[in-house]
């Protein structure tokens, strides 16, 4: 009888899957977290940006990979299906009798939480404070619409000359509740007419990355900043050097998005506060429009993920699996990830409905 191989995967770990986040591996040390099994080791990005969020293997011999995609303006693509995908196994493509693979959307584990930020600091008054109010309102519809209400929660605040962002409502998933807050604005809320801009962003990335990491245990936490201007910072407490500075230390996890009003908007600077996205109203009428857009923007971020299930002919030893996307619209554009995985102690019998036909 042949003696079994000792095996850094037991049947129990193997029933029950091992999550990884998907840690790059120390080029001298091995994997950063020994204990995670599967981990990515490579990327190319020709256009697309493919980022591994969750993987595990799963008995008889099933890979399992959470990753999203964005183009290289930080745009979500939220159509791929197995025609955009193209799978090599240790640097060869896969067998199309020995192996299978699917590919889904899958937001159900991700977690996102959106401020929505306000100027009220005084310029903004009668219809066009209405138009406000209408565009926000627009914001709640498009944030939820088609979202279950456990993968989004959205806070509310405003801002203006003051030294700290106000909070109309803390983050929820009460869509009722964020309406009636956003009904109840007027226009003699804000006492000081100065615009702190600045010092609004710093707050507000600091608001989102706390409640980040409030995640729930299992879910995969991500934050967007979304804020309207119609104005330049006149408070002068932070620079616009230092505010920038926030944005691009805030991490790929947090995105930030910019709306600006009017003629009195330094456009420049509100496109590069906008690391994931900037529009701008010249006029009252383009704005609800611009909110919607950037709602619609930031809940493409929660279906920009995607789970691939492969089975897998590997029986032994430790093994790469490269995943590629092609952009639906542009084969020319295209990103891979490579992810290592252990095959010891998979078995015959992985069947996947649906399995893609390659």
């Amino acid at each position: 009888m042949r003696k079994q191989s000792s095996s850094p995967i037991t049947s129990a770990a193997l029933l029950l899957g091992l999550f990884s986040s998907c840690n790059w591996p120390d080029r001298v040390n091995g994997p950063k977290e020994p204990q995670a099994e599967v981990y990515e080791t490579a990327k190319e990005n020709r256009g697309l940006l493919l980022a591994c969020d969750s993987a595990a293997v799963y008995a008889p011999a099933k890979l399992s990979v959470i990753f999203t995609v964005m183009d290289t303006l930080g745009e979500p693509i939220t159509d791929l299906t197995c025609d955009n995908l193209a799978l090599l196994e240790d640097s060869l493509a896969i067998s199309t009798h020995e192996s299978a693979f699917r590919v889904k959307n899958h937001p159900q584990d991700l977690h996102l939480s959106t401020l929505l930020l306000l100027d009220l600091s005084g310029s903004i008054a009668g219809s066009d404070f209405d138009s406000l109010k209408a565009s926000s309102h627009s914001f709640i519809r498009n944030l939820f619409q088609n979202t279950k209400r456990s993968n989004l929660s959205m806070a509310i605040y405003w801002f203006d000359g003051a030294a700290q962002p106000h909070k109309l409502v803390d983050f929820t998933s009460d869509t009722l509740h964020l309406h009636r807050t956003v009904t109840a604005l007027n226009p003699g809320m804000s006492l000081d007419h100065a615009t702190n801009l600045n010092g609004a962003i710093i707050r507000g990335l600091e608001l989102v990355k706390a409640e980040v990491k409030k995640a729930k245990a299992g879910l995969v936490p991500h934050g967007a900043l979304a804020i309207f201007t119609d104005g330049v910072d006149s408070a002068a407490r932070f620079t616009a050097q230092e505010a920038q500075s926030a944005v691009d230390t805030s991490g790929p996890g947090v995105a930030v998005y910019t709306i600006g009003l009017g003629e009195e908007v330094d456009s420049t600077r509100l496109r590069a506060f906008g690391k994931n996205g900037f529009a701008f109203a010249g006029s009252i009428g383009q704005l609800q429009q611009n909110f919607e857009t950037t709602a619609t923007r930031i809940q493409s971020r929660i279906m920009n993920r995607y789970l691939l299930e492969y089975c897998t002919p590997k029986r032994h030893g430790r093994h790469n699996l490269r995943i590629t996307a092609f952009e639906p619209r542009r084969q020319d554009s295209y990103g891979s990830l490579t992810v290592s995985f252990p095959a010891d102690g998979f078995e015959g019998g992985c069947r996947l409905n649906g399995a893609c036909v390659n």
